[in-house]
């Protein structure tokens, strides 16, 4: 594995020891929230410019931040954001919401929010888990896709879940859940997610999104901490190595596949990625495959942060090479530090 990780590191030109602490990203990770709420900050409850689903991950990414700042006067806007759950749309956009809920709950103790989360993880798995395609979640209602991302958020919501009440069926729903992504097929050749299934259950080679492998790492980290399972882990750096490997620029920038995120839904995609890539660095033993993961970290938050605009405004494309500003990326800058400082050495 030493060898894997001084590949996966050198490869990508990030072996270089990095001299910033956890202050100095933590420190530009407040001037990117801040810019947010400046630019895109709408009144009471809501950031301008998103589709609906990407208010909950803004509200994530945020959580995170206050937890590791220790500012909580983003709370009061959070409390607000995580209960308007106005334009909704899909399994995957109320498993957005019920994750979020879960993360806002653990920072104000808020059980109304716990209970919104079972409630929704209990409506979808009882009403949209089937047979076909030998298990998993529908995306939509009407029941035509199922796809990673899905089923990626189910599992990381089960795992929460669990962690959050010791309900065993939550346990049981996780490690179902896991079994079936598993030999569903959507796993390619590269060790990453493509997006679904077809209509003959095989995968459909669609992009290797950042958030699907994003949330993959994340329940699998979460999963691994509920029941004290390394396997599970080391599954999630796995995963987290095949993306840095498959997803990244020759400069060791993280990218979407197809390159520059135009899109409005694929402009948050890298901020959820990166941020479960932080949180599995933070749990992960001090060996040379943890110091090549936080060295990707950091590289990227630097690079970011270097090729800022006015007003410490950041663009989706992480390359600097194209201006495609707003509410999603702003988030995801501010996830990109937060998750370089937790791979960072203290001051």
């Amino acid at each position: 594995m030493a060898a894997s990780a001084l590949l996966l590191g050198c490869a990508l030109k990030v072996c270089p020891a990095n001299a910033a602490t956890a202050e100095t990203y933590l420190a530009h990770a407040r001037a990117a929230r801040l810019s947010l709420d400046r630019g895109w900050g709408a009144p009471g409850d809501d950031w301008t410019g998103i589709n609906a689903w990407q208010r909950f991950v803004i509200v994530d990414i945020l959580a995170d931040d206050v937890r590791l700042s220790k500012d909580r006067a983003e709370l009061k806007r959070l409390r607000r954001a995580v209960v308007n759950r106005q334009g909704l749309d899909g399994n995957d956009d109320d498993l957005w919401a019920a994750l979020a809920a879960l993360n806002v709950r653990a920072l104000t103790h808020d059980d109304a929010l716990l209970a919104f989360a079972e409630q929704t993880f209990n409506r979808i798995t009882g009403q949209y888990w089937d047979q076909v395609c030998g298990g998993g979640l529908w995306w939509d209602h009407a029941r035509t896709y199922k796809n990673a991302i899905t089923n990626v958020l189910a599992l990381a919501a089960a795992a929460q879940l669990y962690a959050a009440t010791g309900k065993p069926g939550y346990l049981d729903w996780a490690r179902r859940e896991d079994q079936w992504i598993s030999a569903s097929g959507m796993i390619n050749a590269r060790g990453l997610l493509n997006d679904g299934l077809n209509d003959r259950c095989a995968n459909n080679g669609g992009p290797t999104f950042t958030y699907n492998q994003g949330v993959y790492i994340g329940a699998l980290t979460a999963l691994s901490e509920a029941t004290a399972d390394p396997a599970y882990r080391l599954r999630a750096q796995a995963v987290a190595e095949a993306a840095v490997r498959w997803l990244s620029t020759p400069d060791g920038l993280l990218i979407e596949p197809g390159g520059a995120p135009t899109a409005q839904d694929v402009q948050i995609f890298k901020g959820v990625f990166i941020r479960q890539l932080g949180r599995l660095v933070a749990v992960m033993p001090d060996d040379p495959r943890r110091r090549a993961l936080a060295a990707y970290l950091r590289h990227n938050a630097d690079q970011v942060w270097r090729a800022r605009g006015a007003g410490d405004r950041f663009s989706a494309d992480w390359s600097g090479t194209a201006t495609l500003q707003g509410a999603a990326p702003q988030a995801a800058a501010v996830a990109l530090f937060d998750a370089a400082a937790e791979a960072s050495p203290a001051p």
